[in-house]
Order: structure tokens, then sequence, then C-alpha cells
């Protein structure tokens, strides 16, 4: 596992390390603070073929590509704004790492070129918080920015943005032309169609900015969450209709006040079902809802002393006996029993 925090320190942690009971892992290699990032890290992210790259990106305005054996950069890309998140599609072959900024396009950076392949320019606000691939369409990307909207991209066609989804559950605005002549396979964005003069100004997702969206693992329902401190899920089955908002209640629970970008897990949907979603919360505890109909199942405390510590982050690990792994903001990494035995 790669952790990464606000001290700049890069480490890497040997999971099948723990002694006996005791849940303590050795940290089999780093890099030192201010050797790598000057800036806090905003997110962490294996090379998703193989275990010899792991990418990184920093409040810096940097995102750098590192070779695990050696821990030697292997190229930075610098992007001239703070980067917030960043994420790479765990099944394309195009090797695109989306990277959403302190700036409203969109970058995506190629890693077989070394270069900026694409801009995608649709938000309106000043930043992108959000961006994520699709785990079944290697060209469907999700954002969401501090204009309060999701956007769903295609990134093959020249008018990439397929549409911003409407927390009114009202017809969702879409925009680009008609999708007649997309090849076959491309999903989801043959449901997007309608002309492009529709105005998406006043189309909002939420009503503050957009820092988390994370995929279903079959790619047919994004949950997002922003700064109002709401939770939702969206339906984007084909076809694509106007109810996307499934309007799932999760109630006054979520605690969201900043602009970072949260990291949401959901439960692998073999694992249990209903599915839960694990929220991590600026109060330092963990929320548990059951993702169908947004009922609060726990409310787990990561550790005594981190009453009024966020929860800055979750890893989850394993298929059968899933770990839930949370980053505190004082600098710990907590380990969550086994959520199959908690409940």
């Amino acid at each position: 596992m790669i952790s990464g925090g606000s001290d700049t320190r890069i480490c890497i942690w040997d999971l099948y390390s723990r002694e006996g009971g005791r849940h303590r892992y050795e940290m089999v290699g780093g890099i030192p603070a201010r050797k790598g990032h000057q800036y806090g890290l905003t997110g962490t992210s294996w090379w998703p073929f193989d275990d010899g790259l792991f990418i990184t990106s920093s409040f810096d305005e940097t995102v750098k590509i590192w070779d695990t054996q050696t821990l030697e950069e292997v190229y930075k890309f610098g992007l001239g704004a703070r980067v917030n998140s960043h994420d790479i599609s765990k099944i394309a072959e195009h090797c695109l790492v989306a990277c959403a900024a302190d700036m409203t396009p969109i970058r995506l950076l190629d890693l077989r070129s070394s270069s900026s392949a694409q801009m995608l320019h649709s938000h309106q606000g000043t930043t992108v918080n959000a961006v994520r691939w699709s785990p079944t369409n290697p060209y469907m990307l999700a954002s969401g920015g501090s204009d309060g909207t999701v956007r769903l991209w295609d990134i093959r066609r020249s008018n990439a943005c397929l549409t911003v989804l409407n927390m009114e559950n009202v017809n969702s605005s879409r925009i680009g032309r008609s999708s007649r002549g997309l090849p076959q396979d491309s999903g989801i964005s043959n449901a997007f169609s309608s002309p492009a003069s529709l105005v998406l100004n006043d189309v909002k997702s939420h009503r503050g900015v957009v820092n988390g969206l994370l995929w279903f693992e079959d790619g047919r329902k994004l949950i997002s969450t922003g700064t109002d401190e709401t939770i939702r899920v969206w339906d984007l089955t084909v076809p694509f209709h106007s109810d996307t908002n499934t309007l799932v209640n999760f109630g006054p629970f979520a605690r969201n006040r900043y602009q970072q970008f949260v990291n949401m897990v959901l439960s692998p949907v073999r694992d249990c079902a209903p599915q839960l979603l694990f929220y991590p919360s600026d109060d330092g505890s963990i929320r548990v809802f059951q993702v169908n109909n947004g009922r609060l199942i726990r409310n787990l405390e990561t550790s005594i002393t981190t009453r009024q510590k966020r929860a800055c982050g979750l890893v989850c690990r394993g298929s059968e006996f899933v770990e839930i792994f949370s980053g505190i903001s004082d600098g710990e990494i907590v380990l969550i029993k086994k959520y199959n035995t908690i409940f």
C-alpha cells in the first residue's frame, strides 16, 4: 500500500507483514519529506497493470511517476495549478491519467508519450475537485467541480462532455450532437444526445462543491458527494431516462465541509448485500451506510484520539475478508476490523 500526506513523505507498506494479532505493518520503502514533492500529496495510485510504477499528485502543481524498485522519479508533469486528485483507468489501454486541479479544464496525461494528451473543457467554476474513470467503459470519465456539477465525458468525442447530472430529478441536460455513428462499444455514451443549444449553467448536481465520486462495480450507477453535505446516487442505466437521481436519502449524517477530495469506498458486490458505503467524515469517524436505502448502519470511531480530526481517505483491501484502511489528518493510518464481523 502507498500512502502520502501533508508532510510530503511517501511510504510503501507491506500489508503481509502484520505481527501476530497486532496491527503493525512494516514500511518497506519511502521517499523522505521534500525529496519528492514540495507540498502535501493529494493522491497516490499504482500503475494498474503491475506494481513496478506508481503515481502521485500534489498541491505543488505536479503529477509524478515513480519506479517502485529504485524509488526514483521517472517523469514529472507540471500542470501549473494545484492538483486536487487524479485517477488512472484499471481497464483501459490508453494509459491516460485524469487530473482535477485548480483550473476548470481537466487534463489527461499520456504516460506513453509523457505529454498532455487532451484537455476537457466544460466546468464553469474555478476548480475541478474530483475525477473518476468508469470501471467498465475505458473512455467514460466522471468529474465534479466547484460549479456544483457532476459531468460525464466520452474522451473520444470532439464535444466530449455528454451530460450534467441534475439533482432536481427532471430531464438531465445533455449536450453535443446526435450519437449516431458512435461505435457500438461506446456503452452508456450512446444514450446521451440532444441539441447543443441547451443552457447548462443553471443545472446543478449539488448545492456546493462536488469533491467526491465513486462508481459502482458494474458502471451503471455513480455516487457523488459535496460540501452541501449530501450524498447522491445516480442511475446511469441504458437507456438513459430523466430519473437519474435516485433520491436515496442518506439523512443529515455526512460531514464534509472542506473542498479536498473525499475518497469513499463501496463494499465488494460479492461480499455482502445490500452493499455498504464507507464515508470518511470531517469529525474523524467513518459513516457506514446501506447504499440502496441510505440507512446509517454504523458510525465507526477510528480512534479515541481522533475526535475533531478529519478522516482523509479510505482504501479497501481483500475480497472474502475485507479490511478498510483509513488515513487521519493527524498522520495516523488506522485499520478498521473486517467489516463482516462488526455489524
